[in-house]
């Protein structure tokens, strides 16, 4: 019986915790909000166009991986100078890899992948 009584007090403990867990949350977040309700213009002007990168982002996302004209994703093409490029990026470091990660990127150009 006894053990029964410590497993309720331990679970009346807990579910009291967990109350003012919740009870911290929400009033920090009902700080934020009203923190957020009194932003100048200038600051919700640049949380617009923050929220409008945030939208063309995901719809770029949402639209697929790029493909180039034989259907390849950009993963997929050139899979031999992605290979060299990683393996001696991560045994040297990027500074030293510039030339494997060139010849990568010309090989994607020539898959007809669209690198900057």
């Amino acid at each position: 019986m006894t053990r029964a009584i410590a497993a309720a007090e331990t679970l009346h403990r807990l579910s009291e915790s967990r109350a003012a867990t919740l009870h911290r949350r929400s009033a920090g977040k009902r700080a934020w909000r009203s923190s957020t309700a009194s932003m100048p213009d200038a600051t919700a002007s640049a949380a617009a166009a923050a929220a409008a990168a945030a939208a063309a982002a995901a719809a770029a996302a949402a639209a697929g991986p790029k493909r180039n004209a034989k259907g390849q994703k950009i993963c997929c093409a050139c899979p031999t100078t992605k290979q060299a490029r990683d393996m001696c990026v991560v045994e040297n470091g990027q500074e030293l890899c510039l030339a494997f990660i060139e010849s990568h990127k010309r090989c994607l150009r020539l898959e007809g992948f669209d690198i900057s």
